[in-house]
């Protein structure tokens, strides 16, 4: 039995409830796009809320392998390069979220985790950008006296929100969306590192 990354069948049902939504797709539906039997797919995913969790695991994978090793800009670039390639949807998460937010299960989970990938991925490559500045003290994470940078959960809250908003808006705004944020993050970034300003006292 092929692994959930090597399934074609996932990446067939995927587009499927990308086109449709979750609870808009109906199994028969995923059966004709899967190209295989109906007793094959419930043999391999065992129920459509399965098939949703793979189909989002491999989504979340095949985003973050699509980045580079490089700081914010890079993932708004990235994004950009997504929502190009991939079509302008919205984030599958988003939509994953306001389908079956009200109520708790797997699928809210996986959502949870990506998230939590999400803001983790974020933190890094702000400590990643800075890593390459003077060690001075600034707003958005304060230098240590090693030179390393504490990272501001504010911060990467703001670049999460920044990044969230490009990537639903990026339905009707395509990858102009994602360029756009990601200037804004820039911007953030290069205030949020200026070093605080210090005033003599003048008697």
């Amino acid at each position: 039995m092929p692994t959930v990354s090597s399934d074609p069948t996932v990446r067939r049902c995927e587009l499927v409830f990308e086109a449709h939504g979750f609870h808009g797709a109906s199994m028969d539906a995923l059966v004709r796009a899967a190209g295989v039997s109906s007793r094959t797919l419930y043999k391999r995913h065992g129920s459509k809320q399965q098939l949703i969790l793979a189909v989002l695991r491999i989504r979340e994978d095949r985003f973050f392998a699509s980045l580079s090793d490089d700081g914010v800009n890079a993932l708004f670039d990235g994004l950009a390069l997504w929502v190009k390639r991939e079509g302008g949807r919205g984030c599958m998460f988003l939509r994953a979220l306001g389908e079956f937010g009200d109520r708790e299960g797997p699928i809210m989970e996986r959502v949870a985790a990506y998230h939590a990938r999400l803001r983790g991925e974020i933190a890094a490559r702000i400590a990643h950008q800075r890593e390459k500045m003077p060690p001075a003290r600034a707003d958005g994470g304060a230098a240590s006296h090693d030179g390393s940078h504490d990272v501001d959960p504010a911060l990467v809250e703001l670049i999460l929100i920044l990044f969230e908003g490009a990537a639903a808006v990026g339905a009707y705004r395509g990858p102009d969306a994602a360029r756009h944020a990601g200037q804004a993050a820039s911007e953030l970034l290069a205030a949020k590192s200026r070093p605080f300003e210090t005033h003599d006292d003048v008697s």
